[in-house]
């Protein structure tokens, strides 16, 4: 239970951090508030990946590979893959491909320790906040969308 809370708290333990939850709070908050079914199912699985992934960090080895990160990642992969296959928005299929490259990253370096840690961590990042970008477009794309067209809604 202990590391649970710490992971948990550990969320914002730094600036960038911060900055992250609350990019995550935001964009989620969007797609749930104003985004039609697809996108509030992405948002939760964004949110629970997020809230996992602290918890399936190895915080005792930062420079090896972090396989329980890439298990959430996987899984995170196949709701945006089941998004993208059900339903008639963009934005599943894009966050679906981008979050590949997360797993592509999670590989590479498992395959070749010459991958700079830090480099790791910043491509998973990055696909992150990308990813995000992705749900926010979709939330927007979508109302608008069904402004033009509400039966699609």
């Amino acid at each position: 239970m202990t590391d649970f809370l710490h992971a948990t708290l550990g969320l914002v333990d730094s600036l960038h951090q911060l900055v992250a939850a609350i990019v995550v709070l935001i964009v989620c908050g969007l797609a749930w508030v104003f985004g039609r079914s697809p996108e509030r199912w992405g948002a939760t699985a964004i949110f629970l990946a997020y809230i996992a992934a602290p918890i399936m960090q190895d915080t005792t080895d930062w420079v090896s590979p972090q396989i329980g990160l890439m298990g959430v990642d996987l899984a995170l992969l196949a709701v945006m893959i089941w998004l993208a296959l059900r339903t008639n928005r963009f934005w599943p299929t894009a966050a679906a491909g981008l979050h590949l490259l997360s797993l592509l990253a999670h590989v590479a370096f498992i395959l070749d320790a010459g991958v700079l840690a830090l480099a790791y961590i910043i491509v998973l990042n990055l696909i992150g906040y990308l990813v995000l970008a992705a749900l926010a477009v979709g939330v927007f794309e979508g109302r608008r969308l069904d402004h033009l067209n509400p039966r699609s809604a």
